[in-house]
């Protein structure tokens, strides 16, 4: 059977660590499950993934991953985002290829995927990240997220296209542990 291409960013897997309350004062909208960076005013916005790490989600910019759906507001308005912004918090996540049991404990990048209701960011109708973990991308040495293994879950044959997968944020990209690394 295959697996289901949706792709809703990362999840938390198994346990939640922990979760805090942010302030967005930018205009675009921010997907549950999609990755906030830290501005120069300490609020968060969606991070954007324009390259390796992206601009937007560079190295030591990033507060965690959104908690809550949060819309366009038409200004700039501040409004509350709640975001897993611990170091260690497992992420499940949807990948845009098999990635093998060989592949585990690398780094990968993610891709935005274009197409539905929303924004780059976010689909506005269902309030989900359109974010899926790019599995041509590993690497030893930089990506965005680290795979641990295969998400065990109903829905994910692990051979086949759009797999999900666990692991964490790699955390040179985390704002409070930028200089750790894995």
């Amino acid at each position: 059977m295959a697996n289901i291409d949706s792709p809703n960013g990362f999840r938390p897997f198994q346990q939640i660590l922990q979760l805090n309350k942010y302030y967005t004062t930018n205009n675009s909208c921010i997907g549950q499950g999609h990755p906030v960076g830290v501005t120069a005013s300490g609020t968060v916005r969606a991070a954007t993934f324009t390259g390796v790490g992206g601009g937007g989600a560079g190295k030591g910019t990033l507060a965690g991953v959104a908690v809550n759906f949060v819309s366009s507001s038409g200004s700039n308005a501040r409004r509350e985002v709640y975001v897993y912004d611990h170091p260690l918090q497992r992420f499940s996540v949807q990948a845009t290829a098999a990635i093998a049991q060989t592949a585990f404990y690398l780094n990968y990048n993610v891709t935005r995927i274009q197409g539905g209701a929303g924004s780059a960011t976010c689909n506005r109708t269902t309030g989900q990240s359109k974010l899926k973990l790019s599995a041509t991308t590993s690497n030893t040495t930089f990506g965005f997220f680290h795979v641990l293994g295969w998400a065990n879950v109903v829905e994910s044959v692990t051979t086949a296209a759009n797999n999900r997968v666990f692991g964490i944020i790699n955390r040179k990209y985390l704002k409070a542990t930028s200089t750790l690394g894995i």
